[in-house]
């Protein structure tokens, strides 16, 4: 009764004082965890930074941060949210900290929590039992044959398909994006279920559907992390429900379904071995059995689509839009390419040696696409000490690719459009601070299978089709869409037969 009475002195109840306190403690550990930080951007109490973000580009403004803050202008600290955030903002500073254990941490998400992607992914989670299973992953694809020429043959295959649905709009104004992304989701698809679709399969057709909805709406798994109780509050203003019911029909009811026919099929001791999903069943019995295969191959093949085939799908969008807007650069790599292997051979990744410039047009078009920007996040999983600064345990790490890309002390002009920056002695020169894959403990899983796609894939669309912008200034301003992955806003062209 006294402490109401006191209450009631103040005019506040016993929830207002709880909220204080609530405020109140959240602002201490906001203050003691900012001691002796890199430096940084200004930040409020609770949401931190994320004021001074808002209406601009994520990857810009961090690197405009750390140009303004920076220590040595490659490391600031930066609080999202009550969270403190390290943005990494150069390649030295990426390879300095991301091969080592204590930055090898994920994350965790609403929805990746939600699904079992945390638990049982092999790109969400962490701890011993993602090193095992990154290890199996990595031994799966191994003896699968990536970069080998049975996995060429099925990107090859699908080119084919890809190569007869741009046919059928020669002449005509159209978006090349949705063909490109059936063709990267059908490879992924053979490789990983042993199994293509058709363009036209209207149930292939909704699964894209739900996975471009998943990465459409990724923005609202980080409002809920931050803010649990939003998914009990009516109605769906951040898309929250949203994205969790595309994420459980393509985890549970698409790859779920698939995992299933492979578990029925290798109990049955009917396992073929030609993909994926069966190889990994298969090596995963002969070393420990686990009785969450199951549920790993579910959050794991979920996580090998969402991945693979957006990011492979925006970097050949942003392959052809830039083929449009510099058209002498389209015109000698076709040049280059008829040259050497014809016009009929289809392209193979013996040819990247002699195909020099083509190798470095892809490489630009990765480095000025940015299709990652900020990669994806890592935690710290202990305290560390950087540079004399206290980096606190469960912190988030932010690899700022688009800052190491665009950085002038390593690209001259980095705003232009220059495959010549890969070139030396007119043989392809790679770039060690050139990390679309990421770099450290948590490089991309399928990057040999990605630089196979896109290497097959823009090379024959040079070969075989020239492209042009479908109306005079059409493609010359497409501006960037900054989501989960930066990707070029959607374009109409004309593609003609060579």
């Amino acid at each position: 009764m006294a402490v109401e009475t006191t209450m009631d002195i103040f005019g506040l109840n016993t929830i207002t004082c709880l909220v204080l306190l609530a405020v109140f403690l959240l602002f201490l550990r906001h203050y003691i965890t900012g001691l002796n930080l890199p430096p940084g951007p200004p930040r409020l109490p609770i949401i931190g930074s994320i004021p001074f973000m808002l209406g601009k580009d994520p990857a810009k403004i961090l690197a405009e941060w750390a140009e303004k803050h920076g220590y040595n202008t490659d490391i600031i600290s930066v609080q999202l949210m009550g969270r403190t955030t390290i943005v990494l903002n150069s390649y030295e500073a990426m390879k300095e900290l991301l091969h080592q254990d204590v930055y090898s941490g994920r994350v965790t998400t609403f929805i990746g929590d939600m699904l079992g992607w945390t638990k049982y992914g092999i790109v969400s989670s962490q701890g011993e039992k993602w090193k095992q299973r990154r290890r199996l992953a990595l031994s799966t694809f191994r003896d699968l044959g990536m970069g080998k020429p049975l996995v060429e043959e099925k990107i090859q295959e699908e080119m084919i398909h890809l190569e007869a649905a741009i046919h059928q709009s020669l002449g005509k104004s159209f978006d090349i994006g949705p063909n490109i992304n059936n063709a990267v989701s059908n490879v992924i698809s053979s490789i990983v279920f042993g199994q293509r679709h058709e363009y036209s399969d209207v149930m292939f057709q909704k699964f894209l559907a739900e996975c471009n909805n998943i990465l459409a709406r990724g923005g609202a798994d980080s409002i809920t992390l931050n803010f649990p109780f939003l998914q009990w509050i009516p109605g769906d203003l951040f898309n929250v429900k949203e994205a969790v019911k595309s994420s459980f029909k393509v985890t549970q009811d698409f790859a779920g379904g698939h995992v299933k026919r492979h578990l029925n099929a290798a109990n049955d001791n009917a396992i073929e071995e030609d993909d994926f999903v069966y190889q990994y069943i298969s090596q995963s019995r002969k070393r420990a059995p686990d009785d969450d295969t199951e549920n790993v191959l579910m959050a794991a093949t979920t996580e090998l689509f969402l991945a693979g085939t957006e990011t492979t799908t925006t970097t050949l969008r942003w392959a052809v839009l830039y083929m449009i807007q510099y058209p002498d650069i389209q015109t000698r790599v076709r040049e280059e390419i008829l040259e050497n292997i014809g016009a009929d051979q289809m392209p193979c990744m013996k040819h990247k040696s002699i195909l020099p410039y083509t190798e470095a047009t892809i490489a630009e078009v990765q480095r000025l696409g940015n299709v990652a920007p900020l990669s994806v996040p890592h935690t710290l999983l202990e305290d560390t000490q950087l540079r004399g600064y206290h980096l606190p345990k469960g912190a988030m790490v932010i690899p700022n690719l688009y800052a190491s890309n665009m950085n002038p002390k390593d690209w001259s002009n980095p705003d232009t459009f220059d495959p010549s920056r890969f070139l030396k002695d007119e043989k392809y020169f790679k770039k060690d601070m050139n990390i679309p894959f990421g770099i450290g403990k948590r490089v991309c899983l399928g990057e040999s299978l990605a630089r196979m796609e896109l290497f097959i894939f823009f090379t024959r669309l040079l070969q075989k089709f020239s492209f042009k912008d479908a109306s005079e200034g059409n493609c010359r301003d497409v501006g960037a869409v900054t989501g989960l992955t930066r990707m070029p806003a959607p374009y109409d062209i004309i593609v003609q037969s060579n």
